[in-house]
């Protein structure tokens, strides 16, 4: 556990500055377009490779997905409940 709580610690600021841009993308209910974009974008600067965006607006990363290897699901929601159309 303390590799985990060292890396969070040395990259506190650059996580918060992640949340922090990443919650003034507008994104409404239906209209998440942007926020998902950036995910993809994001993930794929760090090197990650198959990501996509599905019929619904959900950004899948399929790490390691084979007919052997059980999928794990990470959701969240990225709209939200309120019309921000403003960052």
């Amino acid at each position: 556990m303390q590799p985990i709580h060292d890396f969070l610690n040395e990259h506190a600021q650059e996580h918060l500055q992640l949340l922090l841009t990443l919650a003034q993308i507008p994104a409404p209910s239906g209209q998440e377009e942007k926020r998902a974009e950036f995910c993809k974008n994001w993930l794929e600067q760090q090197g990650a490779e198959g990501v996509y965006i599905d019929e619904v607006l959900n950004v899948i990363y399929p790490v390691g997905v084979t007919a052997d290897n059980p999928l794990v699901v990470f959701a969240a929601h990225s709209d939200v409940v309120f019309p921000d159309t403003d960052p």
